[in-house]
């Protein structure tokens, strides 16, 4: 697998020297979180020559300056991960320069030590300071009801996430962009190896199509990590329940109950009631939260959702504005937002694409310089296709991809080829080189049900 830090993206550095670079982490848990990474490819710090440490301490000031200019924090993490029990998933030695914001967290004492779930803050865990009765938890921390825009359900619940493990949940409603808000908080859970179980329901036809295809979206995505079910409602079977909740290990287990469903109102300004109860499974009280969960999770009105089924309930929903309005769901104020278009350079790009096809041809290529949105130009090429392959040679490029064209096609059904098994009722289907190359999977593979093909740039 090619390294990603060997052949760095242009637009992301923002220092280069002859043994090391900057640039902003692709990924960023902070607005301008940096990498400083060592020219010669190596795997960890221990490796490192002492001139090789010496530069590379030079470009944790660089970074720091860079950092300064643009954002002000107001203090820093770094760190390097070494090792695959300690976290490194990119065998390059790569040092994080995480800039920290006032606020950014309900509690930062700890810092790096929040490494280990529940090891961080060593002040809660000193019996000589509980029992002195101190008050070492900010005020905040201690906040026991969640929903307003003063004390939003979001901010609590993606600090609790940034250290889970797994995350279940049960809401009646979920829009698009209620899941926006939450995804960055769910996709490093799903990064770092975590668990969802997803729980929503098709009630008074609230819930947006283009949220469930985002989530079977993450189901394929990270496959066996990920768990989207819905609870198909009828006229003596309401559903609507808004429960949140994160295991911090494999016992602790922090829950919110409350009024709260996915949407952006609820999650950051609404007037809302969400109750946060910390305990573990041996709690009578959360071991009955948890098992409450499970059965509804289970239940026989409780199905895995699919392409199919987002479809057909996309075709018979109808959803009303004074329904939405009573559950505080406003339909205009959760709207996707306005639509990607494509800038004057792709625009010039997509003219020419048309022109050659009008001229008979069926095939073109496309030079574009680093950051100029190849992806996203494919994309929107492609939108009058009813059903389009992308193929790259790296994993990492179809995912990125996926979230392109999920964005220019909110509502089509978007799908991994792995060999073997796929959707053939995909709109858009994502494959790698390495997969399509296997000839045990080629022969399975037929590429002729495709009208708009994109090859991503790649190597032999």
């Amino acid at each position: 697998m090619e390294c990603p830090f060997c052949e760095a993206e242009e637009d992301r550095v923002f220092v280069r020297r002859d043994g090391f670079l900057c640039l902003w982490d692709g990924f960023p848990v902070a607005e301008g979180h940096a990498l400083v990474i060592p020219s010669r490819h190596f795997s960890n710090w221990f490796d490192a020559t002492l001139d090789e440490q010496v530069e590379l301490l030079e470009g944790i000031e660089l970074a720091r300056q860079e950092i300064e200019r643009r954002y002000q924090p107001n203090g820093y993490n770094i760190g390097i991960n070494v090792g695959e029990a300690a976290g490194q998933t990119v065998n390059h030695l790569h040092i994080h320069v995480i800039p920290r914001y006032s606020g950014d967290v309900r509690d930062p004492r700890g810092g790096v030590r929040h490494v280990i779930p529940g090891k961080g803050n060593y002040f809660a865990l000193r019996k000589d300071v509980q029992d002195s009765g101190e008050s070492y938890i900010d005020d905040t921390v201690k906040q026991a009801v969640y929903g307003s825009a003063e004390k939003p359900l979001l901010a609590a619940l993606g600090a609790d996430i940034a250290s889970s493990s797994s995350v279940e949940m049960a809401v009646a409603f979920v829009t698009q962009s209620g899941l926006s808000r939450i995804a960055p908080y769910l996709i490093d859970l799903l990064e770092r190896n975590g668990r969802i179980r997803f729980l929503t329901g098709d009630y008074l036809d609230v819930t947006e199509p283009a949220a469930l295809y985002r989530l079977h979206d993450w189901v394929q995505e990270y496959s066996g990590q990920v768990q989207v079910r819905v609870f198909r409602t009828d006229k003596k079977i309401g559903f609507h329940p808004k429960a949140y909740l994160v295991h911090q290990d494999y016992a602790g287990v922090t829950a919110y109950i409350g009024s709260s469903n996915l949407t952006r109102h609820a999650l950051e300004s609404g007037i809302e009631w969400n109750q946060r109860i910390e305990g573990n499974h041996h709690d009578s009280q959360m071991a009955s939260i948890v098992s409450e969960f499970d059965a509804l999770f289970r239940h026989p009105k409780s199905l895995e959702i699919t392409p199919q089924w987002i479809d057909e309930y996309s075709k018979r929903r109808q959803v009303s504005t004074p329904i939405s309005s009573a559950m505080a769901v406003d339909l205009d104020e959760e709207g996707p937002g306005e639509a990607a278009t494509p800038h004057p350079i792709q625009q010039e790009a997509l003219y020419a694409l048309k022109a050659t096809r009008d001229a008979g041809n069926r095939a073109g290529l496309v030079v574009m310089a680093t950051g100029l949105g190849k992806t996203w130009l494919g994309a929107f090429d492609s939108v009058s296709f009813d059903r389009v392959l992308f193929v790259a040679h790296r994993e990492e490029i179809l995912r990125q991809a996926l979230n392109t064209f999920r964005q220019i096609r909110p509502g089509a059904n978007l799908g991994y080829y792995k060999g073997g098994q796929y959707d053939h009722d995909a709109d858009v289907l994502f494959a790698s080189v390495q997969t399509l190359g296997r000839k045990n999977h080629l022969a399975k593979f037929d590429s002729g049900r495709f009208d708009y093909i994109v090859v991503d740039e790649f190597h032999d």
